[in-house]
């Protein structure tokens, strides 16, 4: 790692208040090359094997465990969110639909404090789905609950066999021992109010050692290696910039709104340089990004909901990340 880069950013960052710490790693295909902790909250010295609230990195966690389900032919992309729901509402909506943000659903911020099948069976929708592009977290709801209603196994059984395959520690809804999240004031959000409903877009927990390890999977996959998490031609699907002709609704034109199944697309967010990079990231500073063509991915873990209002810049952050690795 070129301490002159990334380290050197977030020591600063950290120096200045503007983070309280952070958690960095790097990885590639044969497994974790660096990882490394700065920083303190509230007595608490930051370590490379602590727990972080995901946000919506849990998403991408989401799919993982759901693409599994789909290459083992238990879960169709084409599978309706209705049935599972055990309701005759949002007809036509797919897996496809709610893993690429088009399945024009409604969503509100209130909806973080109440279960998100409830929500989901009243039906509620924006347009027809695959019309637009919104970003929704409710529609992990749908994700998990098509996943559960096709398989007979919840989302943390999933997430628990893909751990295993990874040969780390599963992401889980376990906020037992996560750092705890700042920021909500500002944001009109309570977490703690939030982690009853486990969120599957928003609610997990994991650790960078974990975050990494998935990542070096995914990129042993995209090289045509090892199957043993997800096969190649399924990484390549994932990454499919689905939807990208249709219309984006979208409080922040600039912001990158290009997604896969489940993943984060780059290709046409502002302001960063390599763009051969797909991950995702998480409201409260949380970064999980894969660069395939050089064989490296990121993690970096903190705990600040909405930190940009406390000065950081996540394209800068980003870019000097992808410089160090």
């Amino acid at each position: 790692m070129d301490d002159s880069t990334i380290l050197s950013l977030l020591q600063e960052h950290v120096s200045d208040g503007r983070l309280p710490g952070a958690v960095l790693g790097i990885a590639d295909s044969t497994g974790v090359r660096e990882l490394t902790a700065i920083g303190a909250d509230e007595g608490r010295s930051f370590a490379t094997d602590d727990r972080f609230a995901l946000y919506s990195i849990s998403k991408a966690m989401t799919a993982l465990a759901v693409l599994r389900a789909v290459e083992r032919g238990e879960v169709s992309l084409l599978d309706e969110l209705g049935p599972a729901l055990g309701a005759d509402v949002h007809r036509g909506v797919t897996l496809e639909h709610l893993l690429s943000h088009r399945s024009g659903i409604a969503e509100e911020h209130a909806d973080w404090y109440r279960d998100g099948v409830e929500r989901l069976r009243e039906g509620a929708a924006l347009v027809p789905p695959g019309t637009i592009v919104r970003y929704s977290t409710l529609a992990f709801a749908g994700v998990a609950a098509i996943l559960e209603h096709a398989t007979g196994r919840s989302l943390e059984q999933h997430l628990a066999e893909l751990g295993a395959a990874a040969g780390v520690q599963a992401p889980s809804f376990d906020a037992s021992a996560s750092h705890a999240v700042h920021g909500g004031a500002a944001v009109g959000l309570d977490h703690e109010r939030t982690l009853p409903f486990q969120h599957p877009g928003a609610g997990l927990h994991a650790t960078a050692g974990t975050l990494l390890g998935l990542a070096s999977g995914l990129l042993r996959a995209a090289r045509g290696g090892d199957h043993g998490l997800l096969r190649p031609e399924t990484v390549a699907t994932a990454r499919l910039p689905i939807g990208a002709r249709l219309p984006i609704l979208s409080s922040d034109p600039g912001r990158g709104q290009r997604w896969g199944l489940g993943f984060a697309l780059v290709d046409d967010e502002r302001g960063l340089l390599d763009r051969d990079v797909f991950g995702h990231a998480g409201w409260s500073g949380t970064q999980w990004w894969l660069h395939p063509s050089r064989d490296r991915a990121w993690v970096l873990l903190t705990n600040v909901l909405e930190a940009e209002q406390n000065g950081v810049d996540w394209v800068r952050v980003r870019n000097a990340a992808a410089a160090s690795i």
